[in-house]
């Protein structure tokens, strides 16, 4: 059968669009010449396969300056001669010229860039169509389509792209728009090449619906619902008319490639039917399994018709791969939909046909032979078990043979794998192939290894007595070569023996991540006392190799030892913690105290030593248990740099504070411990007493900060200054209200003091150092990061009467806040944005300190930058000052009054975020914006009027009317009442501008606008 398209869309061909347009030249013909050259292919060769980012970057330029979108600021501002020839003034104009491009263009790349341009406009500049317009776009775009449909397939993509954003857009501007399956039946009903265009345009759309972005969420779902009520089971059902004509062959294809995109596309669409969002639960997408289909009740009789279920099945059973998989896919969601959409009699029968098409495909082992196949129908089967009850499944008839087969399917997939055996044996064959630089180790990445850990410890824990004998039977041979190698080294046999023991230990290595993995996976209320024997088996091994290993790296001669499998080790023993906590600790100590003489050099594995010790420190009975043993008594006296050489790392440095936190705990373990203690602090005494004048270490006293400024001054550019500011932060941190003086106390008063001496110290060292390196943060900001943090925990603090400096003339609180605002300064704006660390610091630090402190420093002189919730503070304080009218101005007053520009600038930097940007919470951003527009009501017209000039002048009066309606009933104030109601006005504002679709244009940031 040959059908013809109908191709009844009402549309006026482009050609007389611009004809009849008075904004572009009076002759047609004149408009074709000067497009020509630019329908050059080598535009578009260079825009989509460029030979280098430099030619990419060219075609893009003059693209957007032929074919503006009026998104982007340098679009409106664009000077260059446009490559067309004709200056576009509007996004209409580009419009027509993009469709003009398509009918006249017969490069695909030109034809797909029309298609994607056409596209954001539609997306940013929808409502500037009149509805004819629109409408005709609409009808052009599926003529095209109707015409065209043997182009390239990305470019027939790229066009139902546009028709789905267009339908989706217009869905509630008119009965045009909704009309989508009507439109689509055409297609379906003519040629081969036709369909497969329908079918395409079908499944685009009910992707595109299904698809939520973030601008104007609640628009978009209202668009959904509309759709899946009037639309969505309509295209579902043209899906299965396409499909049962492919089962019956009715459709005469000229090729096997037409038949291959026919089932794609067609199964490609009842797939995006059945995943619609059906109740707005926006599941996630990266898990397989999103719970039951919400199907309406519309769609009732489409999934009880007996004939659904056979025609899905005996799809499965005709299509070869890759369709038989999309097949089995479609039949996992169809297993899915819910219970409650039959009545009891009808889902009955539902649940009779699905068991009737697993048994036939079981018994006949049909297409389980691929992969693809194979994975889908288990998904099947696990959705199928999840969707019904075991009561309603065995009261069918043949349930007895059903769950037979089930059962055997099930036993023979986990036999034939053989998955834990596998596992084992290609990661021990890999070893040496893996060494010579062939493939990728993948012990080098912990990620992936131990998410492979994971999952091959939950399969093997399920027979775990035949992954013991696995593992056992390739760790004996194994350990029978090594303790080979090993007598033929004591004899003398052989000296080239490294290259050797790197193979034997790294197959070591993989063993024991293994059997990490295995101890690890054990749940304690599901693990039987046989696995826990298992267990205990297989921890002996580890030890025992951790043994002969010991006693081996002397004959490395330099190296010290294999370093993957230390970190095997390392992971094995944070394993049994996490399963036997304590019932390990004489045995690991020795771990740690072997590991911080050894591998001094090795960060990686100091950090996981201490790490692990840090843990079993952290329990209530483990550190007990380690507080009495030998080796851990050592270390606590013996912790100093003389035994444990890695503590003179720099790279250990972290390292070294969870080293000294877990002893810390340990040595507090115990009831008794003043002897201890003096014991344990003696070495920092004496290193203390060398450094200057000191009786004791009982207390930190000023002598004391005497040495650390000048450790400061010596070392600011050294690790040790980021040390002892970090000592220091600690120190002034009244962390659970530890820092509680008496009355009559003036340590809070002294602490500052010594404070203000530390951060004005480090501060003239820093504040203008130059860069030496690449890295700012690591070279000078993180220190600086952490002097405002000092200051933040200071002045939160509240163990300081701030008054009594000034009372009695103390500057210790001036010198430190001028400091601080020298660093600030010291910043440059981008590299505080760039920082996450340095930006937070700083802004907690301004939080802080513009909240309560601002009447502290009357004579300051000074300059800071500000963010949100400093902004206010600000401002608000600037407003309340203002308002007294004081004989003598405060400071900030007087400085705001010397520099007129800062507050325009806040004014808009705050402004420009709330207008250009999207921002899920307004009220942020609504405070400090109405401080600086009652401080700037003239510079607020002057602005809003710059803004509305950069504007389409389709766009004016819109933006116009919504500006009026951000200072409604708002008065000039700053009581609760009125911040609350500006920030109503805000987010009716910015509501108002989503719901008319309308993309503002930012104006160029001119230095005369805010003199």
């Amino acid at each position: 059968m040959n059908f013809r398209i109908k191709t009844y869309y009402i549309w006026i061909p482009c050609a007389k669009v611009i004809e009849h347009s008075p904004f572009l030249l009076s002759s047609n013909t004149r408009i074709a010449q000067q497009l020509v050259p630019f329908l050059c292919i080598r535009w578009w060769t260079e825009l989509y396969s460029p030979k280098s980012q430099e030619q990419r970057t060219n075609a893009e330029r003059l693209l957007d300056i032929a074919f503006p979108t009026f998104s982007e600021t340098s679009t409106v501002r664009a000077n260059g001669a446009s490559p067309l020839g004709v200056k576009i003034h509007s996004p209409l104009e580009t419009s027509i010229f993009c469709r003009w491009l398509l009918e006249k263009s017969t490069s695909p790349y030109a034809q797909m860039f029309a298609a994607a341009r056409l596209k954001g406009l539609v997306l940013d500049h929808y409502s500037m169509f009149s509805m004819s317009q629109k409408i005709e776009l609409r009808n052009f775009v599926l003529n095209y389509m109707a015409q065209h449909p043997d182009y390239q397939p990305f470019v027939l993509s790229s066009l139902a792209q546009l028709f789905a954003t267009i339908t989706k857009v217009g869905w509630f501007e008119g009965e045009e728009f909704k009309n989508v399956t009507k439109d689509v039946s055409n297609f379906i009903q003519s040629t081969p090449d036709h369909i497969i265009v329908g079918l395409q345009i079908l499944s685009i759309v009910v992707a595109e619906m299904n698809q939520q972005s973030p601008r104007n969420l609640t628009k978009q779902r209202k668009t959904a619902i509309g759709f899946r009520d009037t639309a969505l089971l309509e295209a579902f059902q043209l899906g299965l008319v396409v499909l049962r004509r492919l089962l019956n062959g009715e459709i005469l294809f000229a090729n096997d490639l037409q038949e291959h995109k026919s089932k794609e596309y067609c199964l490609t669409s009842l797939r995006n039917c059945l995943a619609f969002d059906f109740i707005g639960t926006t599941p996630d997408e990266s898990g397989e399994d999103v719970g039951s289909i919400q199907v309406t009740t519309s769609w009732r009789s489409t999934i009880e018709d007996p004939s659904f279920l056979q025609i899905m099945f005996e799809a499965y059973k005709q299509f070869q791969p890759p369709h038989s998989s999309q097949v089995m896919e479609v039949i996992v969601q169809i297993s899915s939909i819910r219970r409650s959409l039959f009545n009891e009699e009808e889902r009955s029968k539902f649940l009779y046909g699905l068991m009737k098409g697993i048994r036939e495909i079981l018994i006949g082992n049909i297409g389980l032979s691929d992969l693809n196949n194979y994975h889908e129908f288990c998904r099947l089967l696990s959705r199928f078990r999840s969707t019904y009850q075991l009561s309603e499944i065995s009261e069918k008839s043949g349930y007895n043979e059903w769950i037979d087969l089930v059962a055997d399917f099930s036993i023979k997939g986990f036999n034939n794998w053989q998955l834990t055996h596998t596992f084992i044996t290609s990661k021990i064959e890999s070893v040496e192939t893996t060494l010579e630089g062939a493939i990728d180790d993948p012990l080098e990445n912990e990620d992936a290894l131990i998410g492979d850990l994971e999952m091959f410890a939950n399969i093997a824990r399920c027979k775990y007595d035949e992954a013991n004998v696995a593992i056992i039977n390739s760790f004996n041979p194994i350990a029978q070569q090594f303790q080979a190698l090993l007598q033929q080294v004591n004899t003398g046999v052989i000296h080239d023996y490294l290259t050797i023991l790197d193979v034997i230990e790294t197959k070591f290595a993989w063993l024991v991540y293994m059997i990490g993995g295995l101890i690890g996976g054990r749940q304690t209320y599901v693990s039987t006392e046989d696995q826990d024997l298992i267990d205990g088996e297989l921890t002996c091994k580890v030890v025992n190799l951790l043994t002969a290993i010991k006693s081996w790296n002397g004959p490395r001669g330099n190296d010290t030892g294999y370093e993957k499998l230390e970190l095997a080790f390392l992971y094995f023993f944070q394993q049994f913690r996490k399963s036997y906590i304590g019932e390990s600790a004489q045995k690991i100590s020795k771990v740690y105290r072997s590991n911080l003489n050894i591998w001094a050099q090795c960060s990686k594995i100091i950090q996981r030593t201490v790490t692990l010790f840090n843990d079993l420190a952290g329990g209530y009975s483990s550190v007990r248990l380690l507080r009495k043993i030998p080796t851990t008594q050592f270390i606590i006296q013996k912790h100093t740099v003389e035994d444990f050489p890695f503590l003179d790392t720099s790279n250990n440095l972290r390292s070294r504070v969870v080293y000294y936190s877990a002893l810390s705990r340990i040595l507090f373990a115990d009831d008794n411990v003043e002897r201890d203690f003096e014991e344990f602090v003696r070495p920092w005494d004496a290193t203390m007493a060398q450094l200057g004048t000191l009786n004791s270490f009982q207390a930190f006293r000023q002598p004391a900060v005497k040495i650390l400024c000048r450790a400061l001054e010596a070392w600011s550019d050294d690790a040790l200054a980021i040390s002892i500011l970090k000592f220091f932060l600690e120190f002034v941190n009244n962390r659970t209200q530890r820092l509680n003086f008496d009355i009559s106390s003036p340590n809070g008063i002294l602490l500052f003091r010594e404070t203000s001496k530390v951060i004005s110290t480090y501060g003239h060292q820093i504040k203008n150092r130059p860069l030496m390196s690449l890295d700012k943060y690591v070279e000078k900001y993180k220190g600086i990061s952490i002097c405002f943090n000092i200051l933040t925990k200071s002045f939160a603090g509240r163990y300081v009467n701030f008054g009594v400096f000034a009372l009695y003339g103390d500057n210790a609180l001036e010198v430190a806040l001028k400091t601080s605002f020298d660093m600030m300064l010291s910043i440059p704006l981008e590299d505080i944005l760039a920082y996450p660390k340095i930006s937070k610091a700083l802004f907690d630090w301004l939080d802080t300190f513009t909240n309560e402190y601002m009447m502290t420093l009357p004579n300051m002189d000074s300059d800071c930058s500000s963010a949100c919730n400093a902004i206010d503070h600000l401002c608000t304080f600037v407003f309340q000052q203002s308002a007294m009218q004081k004989p003598k101005q405060h400071w900030l007053l007087v400085y705001l009054n010397e520099y007129p520009t800062v507050l325009p600038t806040l004014f808009v930097a705050n402004f420009n975020v709330v207008l250009f940007e999207e921002r899920q919470n307004q009220w942020s951003l609504s405070r400090p914006l109405l401080c600086l527009i009652l401080l700037n009501q003239d510079y607020l017209n002057k602005y809003t009027e710059n803004i509305l000039q950069h504007q389409l002048p389709e766009r004016r009066e819109a933006l116009k009317k919504a500006m009026k309606t951000l200072m409604e009933d708002v008065d000039f104030n700053l009581t609760s009442k009125n911040r609350d109601r500006f920030t109503q006005n805000l987010n009716t504002f910015k509501r108002e501008l989503t719901n008319e679709n309308v993309i503002l244009v930012p104006p160029p940031m001119d230095a005369k606008m805010i003199m």
